[in-house]
């Protein structure tokens, strides 16, 4: 086929991204799901720019506590009121308090560097340049990441596969995806970009997830949309 383009991403690196930034552990999740939804980062990020409310009362002051310290608090604080815990012991007040007070939005800096990531779009022959360049920029250790990028991309280069001399790095591919958490790619045709005729990657973590951790394996997967192909008459 001739006017076909490769778009391709590493969700890992996303995930490295996510890893190094300074994000409480709730942010770091949403952002992670965020990936693969329709609302994704970017808009979780501005809806967070316009709510910045810090934890006060009760939450900021408990929140601050050790484990043992915030349990004692909530039970002083009970007793003052008169109240006796029904349902849930002090201990899980204490550790959802401490929870809720852990759970700040990304600060300005933290927004804006993982924004710059995901607006990422470079040729293929420039992409590993280009990381490196922003994780210098953001101050990010993504040796681990990178590394294995440079690798995969020799790889792929010693095969010289079809259209890949004209590749685009994009930050963003594979968000469609929920399973693929690896390497991803997408052939479209150069006037469609946005109705791929093959896209696939790997999933390193997927077994994992169903099985609870019980179970560890890699594979890779692609799907082939036959409707788009053209036919000798033209027709897709």
């Amino acid at each position: 086929a001739t006017g076909a383009t490769v778009r391709f991403g590493d969700v890992a690196i996303y995930h490295a991204v996510l890893a190094a930034l300074d994000l409480s552990p709730q942010w770091r999740d949403r952002l992670r799901r965020a990936f693969s939804r329709r609302k994704g980062p970017r808009e979780l990020l501005e809806a967070a720019a316009s709510n910045q409310a810090q934890p006060t009362g009760a939450v900021a002051r408990l929140g601050a506590l050790a484990p043992a310290e915030a349990a004692r608090g909530v039970q002083d604080e009970l007793a003052k009121l008169g109240v006796e815990p029904v349902g849930r012991t002090v201990e899980d007040v204490a550790a959802r308090l401490r929870e809720k007070a852990a759970d700040v939005a990304p600060a300005a800096a933290v927004a804006n560097a993982l924004t710059s990531y995901l607006k990422l779009n470079a040729p293929v022959a420039n992409s590993l340049d280009a990381l490196r360049s922003f994780a210098a920029g953001a101050g990010l250790d993504l040796s681990a990441a990178l590394d294995a990028y440079a690798e995969r991309l020799a790889l792929i280069a010693k095969h010289k596969p079809p259209f890949w001399a004209d590749a685009v790095f994009s930050a963003e591919a594979g968000r469609r995806f929920e399973y693929y958490d690896g390497f991803v790619f997408e052939l479209a045709r150069e006037n469609a970009a946005d109705r791929p005729i093959v896209s696939g990657g790997r999933y390193d973590g997927l077994i994992a997830r169903l099985s609870g951790g019980k179970r560890h394996a890699s594979g890779i997967g692609a799907a082939l949309r036959a409707d788009r192909l053209e036919t000798g008459k033209g027709a897709r």
